[in-house]
């Protein structure tokens, strides 16, 4: 047997009559059936309770009380709960009149019973009541988290609207610093970040609109699916806009370059454990061959960036199925890490065209592989940065091999 777990607290129930025999028969009857309930004798007590416990969530008020009688208990009452902690009310009475059923129907009392009161109908109410409570409490929060989303999924348009205007100004900069081929760079780039925006972009705007036509009737299943779709798509721009604002910060400055020890084997190791999950998720896994564990002094996290975007386009690139392998190399002066993929592979002019920014080897907008064609540029600049070079061996049908090669500058010992 299976430990029992903590047990879920019951629906509570508060009673309100000055027959203090008749509240407390009532509130035995209805915990026998299963709730929590409670009898108090005067509507000054009732609305205490209330102030003090929002989990009570029906209440049956006498009509006919002397401090207090039920109509303006429950005008009280109700005044005093939103729908955050939504209250309904059932009236019990002995002799009522027209006027005073005419009233409760006024403040909302989802019911009217009449003295002396059957069991049955007594146990039909109170529970169509709490149903009517639980799903009020439901909906306001239904409607809450719309509202969240909705303003959360606004700013988060503003910001990508914010974002694309700076880096059209970085973009102006680094042509700039980059007088070759700048109209074609910008041609390229504006050609991919109208598709490569306007993809993510679509279910964004779509599903907000989706949430701000008709908060009230969407289920919170389907909130959530429109919730992961557009936090989806934003982390898909988010990663696109850092990879660029990294590349332009790369062709526009002259970024720090750090001379820290590094070791060769554990940038692969971690390289591998982080991505091990994204390539499942495209069906691919990664082996390694790492045949160079020497320190050596170099700017470690530059080298990892520049082998993650390595690693990235091998893996747009592979088929599901394959297998990416990553090796280290010693060489003379110099170590190579190398990404191998079994992707379509390259011609020699293909392998010049996709070193360069913003291109793609296919630029038509109906490719199948999306990005912004920087991950082979970024690699490259940081290879160069790094007074190294970035090559590539390639065969159409064959794959590639993409090696990020970078001087060997052993660890000063007397530095260690």
């Amino acid at each position: 047997m299976t430990e029992a777990g903590p047990a879920r607290p019951r629906p509570h129930i508060l009673i309100v009559d000055d027959e203090k025999i008749l509240g407390l028969e009532i509130a035995e009857y209805l915990t026998v059936q299963g709730y929590q309930a409670e009898a108090v004798l005067s509507g000054r007590e009732a609305l205490a309770r209330l102030r003090d416990d929002p989990s009570i969530e029906v209440m049956l008020t006498d009509l006919r009380m002397p401090d207090m009688d039920g109509l303006s208990l429950a005008t009280a009452a109700i005044a005093l709960r939103d729908d955050e902690y939504a209250l309904e009310v059932v009236i019990l009475t002995g002799n009522a009149t027209i006027a005073d059923a005419a009233t409760a129907v006024r403040l909302r009392a989802v019911d009217f019973l009449t003295k002396p009161i059957r069991l049955a109908t007594l146990k039909t109410a109170v529970a169509h009541a709490r149903v009517s409570a639980v799903h009020r409490r439901a909906q306001w929060r239904d409607q809450q988290a719309a509202r969240r989303l909705h303003t959360h999924t606004s700013e988060a348009l503003r910001t990508l609207q914010s974002r694309v205007g700076q880096l059209q100004s970085a973009l102006s900069q680094a042509e700039e610093s980059e007088s070759k081929n700048s109209d074609d760079a910008r041609d390229a780039f504006m050609s991919l970040i109208s598709h490569e925006l306007r993809t993510p972009l679509a279910p964004i705007i779509g599903y907000a609109g989706m949430i701000e036509g008709k908060p009230d009737r969407l289920s919170p299943e389907e909130l959530r699916n429109f919730a992961k779709e557009i936090r989806q798509s934003g982390e898909r721009l988010e990663r696109e806009f850092s990879r660029i604002a990294d590349l332009t910060g790369l062709m526009a400055g002259s970024p720090v370059i750090r001379h820290d020890e590094c070791r060769p084997d554990l940038i692969l190791l971690m390289l591998a454990r982080s991505h091990a999950a994204r390539l499942a998720e495209r069906g691919q896994s990664v082996s390694l061959d790492i045949q160079c564990r020497e320190a050596c002094q170099s700017d470690g996290p530059r080298i990892r960036q520049a082998i993650e975007e390595l690693l990235d386009n091998a893996s747009r690139f592979s088929p599901s199925g394959s297998v990416i392998r990553l090796a280290a190399r010693r060489m003379s002066d110099s170590i190579g890490f190398e990404v191998h993929d079994a992707g379509p592979g390259m011609t020699e002019d293909e392998q010049h065209f996709a070193l360069q920014p913003f291109r793609q080897v296919d630029m038509s907008l109906s490719r199948p592989k999306e990005g912004f064609g920087i991950g082979l540029t970024i690699a490259n600049r940081i290879a160069v940065l790094l007074g190294g070079r970035l090559a590539l061996t390639s065969t159409p049908g064959q794959g590639t091999v993409a090696a990020l090669i970078v001087p060997f500058v052993p660890v000063d010992e007397t530095d260690r």
